[in-house]
């Protein structure tokens, strides 16, 4: 899709006309191609251990024990914990329902 053109041109319209609607072309594909750079480049947020124990709905003390045993993906600055959507997503998926004790994440 990014070799068509954006704007099509016809044989019929003059040279002049045809230039512009390449040139026209050529700033719109560059600013595609722009856009497309800064959402690939755009870091995703990080959710805090509160946020992702509201989410899985248990206490955050129960999270930060799981974090400490490293039995969940996380990624750490210094002490502080951080969670992609990936690693949400894996804390999910390993996570399972064991009687009425509540989800436990394996």
């Amino acid at each position: 899709m990014a070799d068509e053109p954006l704007l099509k041109t016809e044989s019929t319209e003059p040279p002049a006309l045809s230039q512009i609607a390449q040139h026209l072309n050529s700033i719109l594909n560059q600013l595609a191609q722009a856009s497309t750079k800064t959402q690939k480049d755009t870091p995703e947020p990080l959710m805090t251990p509160e946020q992702v124990a509201e989410l899985v709905q248990i206490p955050v003390r129960t999270l930060k024990n799981q974090l400490a045993a490293g039995a969940i993906p996380h990624r750490r600055f210094g002490k502080h914990y951080r969670f992609s959507a990936e690693d949400y997503k894996e804390i999910v998926r390993r996570s399972r329902h064991v009687g009425s004790r509540g989800p436990t994440i394996r």
